[in-house]
């Protein structure tokens, strides 16, 4: 059993259409972002997540299912890095959805249309 554990998970709505590309590796991967809602000391705060999905299966998923608008449940890891383009450097977090990552597209009618989870 491993001693530490990267995981993430959280349900919102998607910011906009994914954006689709091929790394320098060759790997079709798709980018999108998602919003969420919580309430802290008192305050509704709303945030917004990079959602990188890096899986074959899932990217098929996303490709055919997820737009603006779209409600999903997304399980994946932290990933953080130093941006220093622009003349600025930052730091970036996203959620990247590999093989042991998960994507649900939720619907009011179904709850769940479409569930691709790996662990």
């Amino acid at each position: 059993m491993s001693e530490s554990l990267n995981r993430v998970e959280i349900k919102g709505f998607v910011g906009k259409d994914p954006e689709y590309r091929t790394t320098s590796h060759n790997q079709d991967i798709a980018q999108f972002i998602v919003g969420t809602k919580d309430f802290l000391f008192n305050k509704e705060k709303q945030q917004w997540h990079t959602v990188v999905v890096a899986d074959d299966e899932v990217l098929k998923l996303v490709r055919e299912q997820v737009k603006k608008g779209t409600k999903v449940h997304v399980i994946g890891i932290l990933n953080t890095y130093k941006d220093s383009s622009k003349f600025i450097s930052r730091h970036i977090s996203e959620i990247v959805i590999t093989e042991r990552g998960s994507i649900k597209v939720i619907t009011e009618e179904n709850s769940q249309v479409a569930t691709l989870y790996f662990d």
